[in-house]
């Protein structure tokens, strides 16, 4: 279509912004049809409602209210595209990489805090912080499934080290 953007006079511009998961999960979809209108409607028709509320107003959950009747209108046909994936298992590197990003500086503080004050005589020896944090700690099945699968993965890529070495 070869016009003066002029001809079509006023007009709103919308966008919609994706991070991450999200965004390559819409690039998956994107590449599965040319037809982007729909894909947009249908990653909205899953994540946005308009709704009215019922005349009388009996029912204070919205989710059972009636859809707003343009938006429904509007999102005729459009089916819903939910584009979060399934969590992932969390890991003893993602472990330590949330710990490096998160906690390294403050712990650093608490621990050479306490060091200081030992070492000025400011507080015993038999002291630890350290301890104190892990005291709150709320270890469970979830966690000691996750050190198995890690150290599984440890002694699978020994195995295999060593399965190297011996040819």
């Amino acid at each position: 279509m070869n016009c003066d953007v002029e001809e079509f006079g006023d007009w709103n511009r919308y966008e919609i912004q994706m991070r991450k998961s999200y965004a390559m999960n819409c690039a998956e979809h994107l590449s599965k049809t040319d037809n982007i209108a729909f894909l947009v409607k249908s990653i909205l028709n899953n994540n946005l409602r308009f709704v009215t509320e019922p005349k009388d107003k009996a029912d204070i959950r919205k989710r059972r209210w009636p859809l707003y009747r343009p938006w429904a209108l509007f999102m005729a046909n459009a089916e819903k595209i939910n584009l979060t994936m399934e969590p992932s298992f969390k890991s003893i590197e993602d472990n330590i990489e949330w710990l490096t990003r998160q906690v390294a500086t403050t712990l650093d503080t608490v621990i050479t805090a306490e060091e200081t004050a030992i070492s000025e005589g400011l507080l015993s020896e038999s002291s630890s912080f350290l301890d104190m944090i892990l005291a709150h700690s709320k270890f469970g099945d979830e966690h000691r499934e996750r050190i198995k699968r890690y150290i599984t993965e440890l002694e699978r890529k020994k195995a295999l080290s060593l399965c190297g070495t011996q040819r």
